[in-house]
């Protein structure tokens, strides 16, 4: 075999092998993937920790409001005791300056950009991706929440169709569309996801 033939063989099966890869085909190596895209969501944002869980929890356990008891409450509530959380959050003592922030922020979003583009390719391959058998940490409707408004577009149309097909369930579908619509009041979201499904 001369060598021409010998980089036409190559060639072929490197092709053949990274169209089969860009299906996201194999469970876990999607899995795998997913993982990385939440490690990168939190890789500077995790620096720049919001107490604002902690915080939430705090307040629940003052009253004696138990994990269970909380997720009965209405949607309402829940964002009426959110929203005490956050009053308190934003009044912590700041452990970086604001230009600190900034920079960090500006790191975070080249990652946002990265795992949103490459969360848009494999929604479009092979839906959104639940994956139940991942051991690992998925929070693939977070990672869209971060992301920035030049791919609200797209993504408005993917988990339209997503939601449809039923690839994405009710809570993921309300948190990315209520990001997209620009942090709306939610109740907001609520109203528009209410019209969409009478359609």
């Amino acid at each position: 075999m001369n060598n021409s033939k010998i980089v036409i063989v190559i060639l072929s099966l490197c092709i053949f092998s990274c169209k089969k890869e860009n299906k996201y085909d194999n469970p876990e190596k999607l899995c795998q993937i997913i993982k990385k895209i939440h490690d990168d969501d939190q890789k500077y944002r995790q620096l720049m920790i919001d107490p604002f869980f902690d915080i939430l929890d705090s307040i629940k356990k003052s009253e004696g409001i138990s994990k269970k008891e909380y997720s009965g409450f209405s949607e309402e509530k829940q964002l009426a005791y959110g929203r005490i959380a956050r009053a308190i959050t934003n009044k912590r003592e700041l452990k970086f300056t604001k230009q600190q922030e900034d920079s960090l922020m500006q790191l975070q979003i080249v990652l946002d950009n990265k795992n949103t583009e490459l969360l848009i390719d494999i929604i479009k391959k092979r839906g959104f991706p639940n994956l139940p058998d991942c051991k690992e940490e998925q929070f693939p409707a977070i990672t869209l929440r971060h992301s920035q408004n030049q791919y609200w577009d797209e993504i408005r149309i993917l988990i339209e169709k997503e939601f449809k097909l039923g690839n994405m369930n009710k809570g993921q579908f309300k948190i990315i569309l209520n990001h997209i619509n620009g942090r709306e009041e939610f109740s907001i979201t609520k109203e528009k996801f209410s019209n969409l499904e009478l359609k």
